[in-house]
């Protein structure tokens, strides 16, 4: 299998073209990290030399731990190239294609407003973040889009049997119906701000990106 030493061998060329960026593991992402978390996942596959790129965006702002990789798609190489460690020049091809490929797409969404119009493919389907609404609630609270989060919290309430694919634990489900809630109907914007910080607070400790992490305003706020 592709060692996580040669993927940090393989990163360097597009490192030093994108200063901005860092390897942390398997994850190349920019180092400026607010609420959302922009990248490229390279993963490792059944063939032990052969690895798999793929652009990823997700947001912080809910408890998340390291099996969340975001929501983004697959990086084809070039016509004529193929995803194999030990091919020649492949960090400088792997620099060329993220160049062309990802940084585009993650230039897309840098804030909240961008992020929740996001849209990628998987499975041969044009998938948009309004497709998943049940994921989106979070960014809803963010933009202040009360009423669709309340959608999506009437629903979760009715149907306990998507809660365990949605919410971290039973706990943070509570607490969202319990706490969150209310301050959704009172349009307690200050209230839902502070959870969300605490959130993202958490996330960004589970995933050890506090040297990163830069706390950052949400729509409600400003």
């Amino acid at each position: 299998m592709v060692t996580a030493t040669e993927i940090r061998k393989l990163a360097q060329p597009f490192l030093r073209r994108n200063p901005g960026m860092v390897i942390v593991g398997r994850f190349v992402f920019f180092k400026q990290v607010g609420p959302l978390l922009r990248g490229i996942h390279i993963y490792r596959c059944g063939d032990k030399r052969a690895f798999v790129p793929n652009w990823r965006v997700d947001y912080l702002f809910r408890p998340i731990n390291n099996n969340d990789l975001g929501l983004g798609e697959e990086i084809y190489p070039a016509p004529e190239d193929q995803w194999y460690i030990d091919n020649q020049n492949i960090d400088e091809k792997f620099a060329d294609r993220m160049e062309e490929m990802a940084l585009p797409r993650l230039d897309a969404y840098q804030t909240i407003e961008q992020f929740s119009n996001i849209t990628y493919h998987f499975c041969g389907q044009l998938i948009s973040l309004n497709k998943i609404s049940l994921r989106k609630f979070y960014v809803d609270l963010a933009l202040g889009k009360f009423e669709e989060a309340d959608e999506a919290l009437d629903f979760f309430s009715k149907q306990p049997e998507y809660r365990a694919k949605y919410f971290h634990s039973p706990e943070h489900y509570d607490e969202v119906m319990n706490i969150v809630r209310p301050m959704v109907h009172a349009n307690d914007k200050a209230g839902i701000a502070a959870r969300l910080h605490e959130w993202e607070a958490y996330s960004v400790k589970q995933l050890k990106l506090e040297k990163f992490w830069q706390k950052t305003p949400f729509p409600i706020e400003q």
